[in-house]
């Protein structure tokens, strides 16, 4: 049996040495990355010390996270990640990184030994290298990270499939059941991602596959021509504009929160946070900052409309909620201000305004002054009671008595007016 084996195993080398020095990079970085999770504890990951894209938290800032080393245009990690394989543990040996790698690896050796000695050597080599970029790039584009060599095993699938067509060998091992029932494969993966089942790297799936049928047409179908091939190499350099993309997205709201982190002005620092937060509104830390710094250049009113904003769009920020507490008790002892902040409030939430004014401690602006006085045979005009002694009055409103005591004036008992931000205007106790 052993013999045997390394028969097989001669015999693969020979005929798919390309095939096998990947299978032999991606078993070596999975065993490095055991050796080093056991020997070394390394704050930002055995991945990311041995070259792949991880995702890294920004110093001073916990909830800035990202890929922040791709961002600061380290590209070529992402080929690097496709000879990584997925898993989450922190143990040396991860059983789902060693399984993820034993699939793809059992995946490419199948493939190979059908496509690369059908193919020139130099051809198959640029085709591996080609699927690699191509079929990690766009979920790394998507903001996914992506690990393992499956989306080569599609490109390899996919030129099998124009190849399947000419040679009948290659027709004879994949006959249209096994060709289905890995399609039927690919297409489970699909809600497997959807469910969190198992997190599958679909895009790259579709693209390598895409890629492969592409090359197997300019290998092996109509496209083999000197046009075709021109153009298919042509086709190669939009990585270059990829990986740039890559390593400089603009689109993604964190991005520009991770460029305000290197600028050294305030104001450049708080533009960038803007346009951050003009990408993803989400970013609930960023209005926090924002008001913070505008309270502290003396514009307390701007705090409050972008703290206000902050909280529309991110209704369990907590930490939103007590710096606005803390901000309407400034308000609230300048009239103007107070005044203002309110327009505000009303503003942003509409109806909502009233839970808003719940839950950040505002009083209404309005409080209905009503109150049942016990008085001498309802001596008060307009009192409406239901008891002989007893009325019920607005405080809002005049309130005579006729005089007693012998004074030939009448008492007066109207309210001085409530003033929803002076708790002592309304005290029980107070004397009209």
């Amino acid at each position: 049996m052993p013999s045997s084996f390394s028969g097989v195993v001669v015999r693969f080398v020979r005929a798919c040495p390309v095939t096998a020095a990947v299978l032999v990079l991606a078993v070596a970085l999975a065993g490095a990355e055991a050796f080093h999770r056991a020997t070394l504890f390394d704050p930002l990951g055995s991945r990311h010390a041995l070259g792949a894209v991880e995702e890294l938290k920004f110093k001073g800032e916990p909830d800035l996270h990202g890929p922040l080393a791709l961002w600061e245009g380290e590209w070529w990690r992402i080929p690097v990640s496709a000879f990584h394989h997925g898993g989450g543990s922190a143990q040396p040996f991860d059983p789902v990184q060693w399984l993820h790698l034993a699939m793809n690896c059992l995946a490419l050796a199948c493939l190979a030994w059908l496509l690369e000695p059908r193919m020139p050597r130099l051809v198959y080599l640029l085709f591996v290298l080609g699927a690699t970029v191509v079929s990690v790039l766009p979920e790394f584009l998507l903001e996914h990270l992506a690990y393992g060599l499956s989306g080569v095993a599609c490109a390899q699938f996919g030129a099998l499939l124009v190849l399947r067509r000419r040679d009948a060998y290659v027709a004879d091992v994949l006959p249209p059941p096994v060709v289905w029932l890995a399609f039927g494969w690919l297409l489970m993966c699909i809600p497997l991602t959807m469910f969190d089942v198992a997190p599958i790297a679909n895009v790259a799936h579709f693209t390598g596959l895409a890629y492969g049928w592409l090359a197997g047409q300019v290998v092996f179908g109509r496209a083999a021509t000197r046009a075709g091939r021109l153009a298919f190499a042509a086709a190669h350099l939009a990585i270059v504009p990829g990986l740039y993309a890559a390593t400089h997205p603009v689109w993604i709201g964190r991005y520009h929160w991770y460029l305000a982190g290197l600028e050294s002005e305030t104001d450049r620092r708080v533009e960038r946070w803007q346009q951050a937060l003009n990408r993803d509104p989400g970013l609930a830390r960023l209005w926090l900052l924002i008001a913070e710094h505008e309270f502290r250049d003396g514009r307390p009113i701007d705090a409050w409309r972008t703290i206000l904003a902050g909280l529309d769009a991110n209704r369990d920020f907590e930490r939103g909620d007590r710096f606005a507490r803390r901000l309407w008790r400034f308000l609230r002892s300048r009239e103007v201000l107070r005044q203002q902040a309110r327009q505000i409030l009303a503003e942003r939430f509409g109806p909502e305004e009233p839970a808003w004014r719940s839950r950040l401690g505002i009083p209404p602006s309005r409080v209905e002054a009503i109150a049942d006085l016990r008085l001498p045979g309802r001596a008060a005009a307009g009192a409406e009671s239901t008891e002989p002694d007893v009325g019920r009055f607005r405080l809002d409103q005049q309130i005579t008595l006729p005089p007693v005591d012998g004074s030939r004036d009448p008492r007066n008992l109207t309210a001085p007016a409530i003033d929803p931000d002076d708790p002592s205007s309304a005290v029980l106790g107070r004397p009209l």
